[in-house]
């Protein structure tokens, strides 16, 4: 972020939102000296603020001089040059920077991979824990081969022998997840014998579904249904005296025998002063262009000016010049210094592109069919002199619609949106 340097006010993202808030809100373009580049010897403005730090007028000035004065033994991270080496497998000359000379073997990963391929093998090679071992497999007898470290917890030759060991042998009791096998029950409902596991033998009554849901429409009807709650008792309806029933847990709530009687009751029983929502109805207002009276909600009254669009329309049509609402005092003549190439100046100097959203002159010139626009930051109106408000620091240019933010102060000078 960027500081002012009059009101230190640091919320600024960049050095041309400060200069620009610097010279509207306190009335003046920072100051700024002239000093001389020292790789293209050009003149240059920067503030005061900047001058004593500042040496070239551009980035590109900047890199240069780098360039040229930062390399070999004058640039400061020199370490004596490179060094050359040859390398261990292909015999090839290769350089490297001094600090790596002790530890460089190799011109290439790739000659370094060869050579740990030849080299770092059998007991040759730094994981060496003494060749494999040979290992009988318990299913099938066949002799395998693993590492030393494996010896103690490898049984199998390959998950198949392993699968077909524990198929022969956890079986029945022999399982770790034996639960003690399967038991016999009778079916509650159609009387055939079924087996199921031991673990479930004390919750299973029914050898199928379909027996279950036989047993239950059997059993479980009106008052021995687990989810009776009273059966349909018959209620009235409030607005058409039909009689029509209605389950007993919601036969107090129930009033209406369908949603049409609910809505005919409702628009007979909830109007004008009888409805939840009634605010007073309406009061009367008189239109401001024809006279006319018209009602409108009490909330509406306040504000309510004319009884239709064409009314207003209508008497915003009459109100031009000094009787507009939005009239600030008609044109300014803005005087020496407001010329065509000012505006071109201007224009050039902020890349053709508007300060506030970005968008090119070309394409402006595509969208709205105009070049970019030029506003004063500080307007005319509050300066009498045209060699301040016609300066270059005073202006800044915008495309059509920023530029009418900027006019209606949805925008305020200097601000980003």
């Amino acid at each position: 972020m960027v500081e002012c340097p009059t009101c230190s006010d640091d919320e600024f993202e960049t050095e041309r939102a400060m200069k620009i808030h610097h010279a509207t809100a306190h009335g003046e373009k920072l100051a700024q000296v002239t000093t001389t580049c020292e790789h293209c010897g050009e003149e240059y403005t920067v503030t005061e603020a900047e001058a004593d730090r500042s040496r070239f007028c551009s980035k590109d000035c900047l890199s240069n001089w780098q360039a040229d004065e930062f390399s070999g033994q004058k640039s400061p991270t020199w370490t004596g040059g490179e060094v050359e080496l040859t390398c261990e497998y292909c015999g090839d000359t290769y350089t490297v920077t001094p600090a790596r000379e002790d530890e460089s073997r190799f011109c290439s990963s790739e000659c370094h991979g060869q050579w740990r391929s030849e080299h770092k093998t059998g007991t040759d090679s730094p994981a060496w824990e003494g060749g494999d071992d040979a290992v009988t497999c318990e299913f099938c007898g066949d002799r395998y081969y693993v590492r030393p470290a494996r010896v103690n917890e490898t049984r199998f030759c390959s998950k198949e022998c392993k699968h077909d060991w524990q198929a022969a042998n956890y079986t029945g009791s022999n399982n770790p997840f034996w639960s003690g096998g399967k038991v016999e029950l009778s079916c509650e409902q159609c009387g055939e014998s079924y087996r199921v596991n031991s673990a479930v033998a004390a919750d299973s009554r029914f050898c199928s579904r379909s027996c279950q849901s036989d047993w239950q429409a059997d059993n479980w009807v009106q008052e021995d249904a687990p989810a009776w709650d009273g059966g349909v008792v018959t209620v009235e309806c409030v607005q058409c005296g039909t009689e029509f029933g209605a389950k007993q847990s919601v036969a107090d709530t129930r009033r209406f025998c369908s949603v049409e009687c609910m809505g005919d009751w409702r628009s007979e029983q909830r109007s004008g002063s009888d409805a939840p929502g009634w605010q007073g109805g309406t009061v009367t207002v008189n239109c401001e262009h024809c006279g006319e009276k018209f009602d409108r909600k009490p909330s509406e009254a306040d504000t309510a000016r004319f009884c239709s669009y064409a009314c207003r329309d209508e008497w915003l049509s009459s109100r031009t010049g000094s009787d507009h609402p939005n009239w600030e005092g008609g044109r300014i003549p803005y005087g020496p210094g407001w010329n065509p190439q000012t505006r071109q100046a201007v224009r050039e100097r902020d890349d053709y592109t508007c300060q506030e959203c970005g968008i090119s002159q070309e394409q402006h010139q595509e969208q709205i069919g105009r070049k970019l626009d030029v506003h004063h930051l500080a307007s005319a109106r509050d300066n009498t002199n045209p060699a301040v408000y016609n300066a270059a620091r005073n202006l800044i240019t915008l495309c059509l619609p920023c530029h009418r933010k900027y006019e209606t102060g949805e925008l305020p000078a200097g601000q980003s949106s």
